[in-house]
């Protein structure tokens, strides 16, 4: 299987990103595994964070946490991702025994997808602890940032 582009790892199923990171797989062509040190683009979070109705009591403390992190005002809850925002969602284990996160970034939104809420506090953490370094300044690397090994070489 060759590289896929950002703009069919974006649109690629929450599922099937699950999968293909638990298998190894890039799903995005600026992949970051946690530990390694990569010169990649970055931008800041895009100022509305959003979770699904029948999730935000699991996950509005890290929502809540993220927002406050990065000077978010903007709060949505809904049916479904509005697109434009930083989208949170637990998603359960593609693979059993595997659990993680994994946030995918471009400078017209985000998604910040989790096996349970330990992982979803887990990927807040490392994501504010990535942009309180100096370089950051604030801002989060464009393309894959996650908790699972990935595989560059792929």
């Amino acid at each position: 299987m060759g590289r896929m582009s950002r703009r069919q790892a974006i649109s690629t199923s929450t599922i099937g990103c699950f999968s293909l990171l638990a298998s190894g797989a890039v799903v995005a062509d600026e992949a970051i595994s946690l530990g390694r040190n990569n010169d990649v683009a970055a931008a800041k979070p895009i100022p509305i964070v959003a979770c699904r109705k029948d999730q935000k009591e699991r996950i509005e403390r890290a929502m809540e946490r993220f927002a406050k992190r990065f000077g978010i005002k903007g709060n949505l809850v809904q049916d479904g991702n509005p697109r434009c925002c930083v989208w949170f969602e637990l998603v359960g284990c593609a693979n059993p025994g595997a659990d993680g996160w994994f946030f995918v970034h471009h400078g017209g939104g985000s998604l910040c997808y989790a096996t349970n809420e330990k992982q979803l506090d887990l990927a807040v953490t490392a994501l504010i602890a990535i942009a309180d370094k100096a370089a950051n300044q604030g801002q989060l690397p464009i393309g894959l940032t996650t908790s699972f090994s990935v595989n560059p070489t792929v």
